[in-house]
């Protein structure tokens, strides 16, 4: 039986970011790789690539593109020279990807690896300062992932801040290999939709640390649709819109946390099950593929009930 996990209810950890460390060269000390999961990703890609590949020793892009755009896997391989490029035509979600990610990058010597969404970038100094405030962490080898703050940060001081917390977006993460193996990789039974939080809760479940770097900013990037609703007539709003079979996922996956994760993370399931109520809400008033959407989430019922996980079977 797995032991209820502790409260997550200390004090920041606050300390100076000290820039005269030897980390310039991040390899010196971690060695240190990332990767990028990609699935038809816009041209930009290169771009956010290239604003965290100079910090690494190497970039594996894992792509999920059945049918990849060959001009744009030609400038991703001209643009990264020690880059990786891995494809074989089947999108096999992100916790199996992250896993053959993971397994190679174990393999090759690495100690952590930087998980990145391909929408999203480093700008500044921020990566600069994220390794040197992970690189003088207390206990560094104790924490399973960290992470940093997206959009915007309350923190405006030149200090590292960090805190522990329960639950990380996998883009911007240190990812610690050692423990992503001891735990068992990530659960490729949720194929999308929470594998970040996932691994948190079971990380802290065994006694491992999550931390996020309240002083970090990562540019992250959400698509957003903008709509007139056709029966109110009200102004445009924003609202993230989704395809019916990304709301299975995200379904049938809240189902599947709840039930595993609900007793040691009650606050957080209760605040997931909002989200997905709420974006599933959005989809069935703003979009015309209403009767799509509900048999998508009546399927989603039933395939947890029946233990039907991973990728979505036709």
């Amino acid at each position: 039986m797995v032991r209820q996990a502790a409260k997550v209810s200390y004090p920041p950890y606050i300390y100076a970011l000290n820039k005269s460390s030897t980390l310039i060269q991040p390899s010196s000390r971690l060695r240190l790789a990332a990767v990028v999961i990609l699935y038809y990703p816009e041209k930009d890609v290169l771009s956010n690539v290239l604003s965290y590949s100079s910090q690494v020793d190497k970039v594996y892009l894992a792509d999920n593109s059945e049918k990849p755009d060959t001009s744009l896997v030609k400038a991703l391989r001209q643009g990264l020279p020690h880059g990786e490029y891995l494809q074989d035509g089947v999108n096999k979600g992100i916790a199996a990807r992250l896993n053959q990610v993971c397994q190679l990058a174990k393999a090759a010597g690495y100690d952590y690896l930087l998980t990145m969404d391909q929408d999203s970038l480093f700008s500044g100094n921020n990566l600069t300062d994220y390794l040197h405030c992970f690189e003088t962490f207390p206990d560094r080898d104790k924490v399973a992932m960290c992470g940093v703050e997206y959009q915007h940060s309350d923190w405006l001081s030149a200090q590292c801040k960090a805190e522990q917390c329960t639950q990380l977006i996998t883009s911007g993460s240190f990812l610690n290999l050692h423990l992503w193996e001891s735990m068992g990789g990530f659960d490729e039974n949720l194929f999308i939709d929470m594998v970040d939080f996932e691994f948190c809760y079971r990380a802290i479940v065994r006694g491992h640390q999550i931390v996020i770097f309240k002083n970090i900013v990562l540019d992250h990037f959400l698509g957003t649709t903008s709509f007139r609703s056709e029966d109110s007539g009200e102004a445009k709003r924003e609202r993230t819109l989704y395809s019916p079979i990304r709301l299975y996922y995200m379904y049938r996956n809240y189902l599947y946390m709840k039930k595993r994760y609900e007793q040691h993370f009650p606050g957080e399931i209760r605040q997931t099950q909002l989200a997905v109520r709420s974006r599933i809400k959005n989809n069935l008033l703003l979009k015309k593929d209403r009767l799509k959407i509900l048999r998508y989430l009546i399927r989603a019922v039933s395939d947890h009930r029946s233990g039907k996980m991973g990728k979505y079977q036709h």
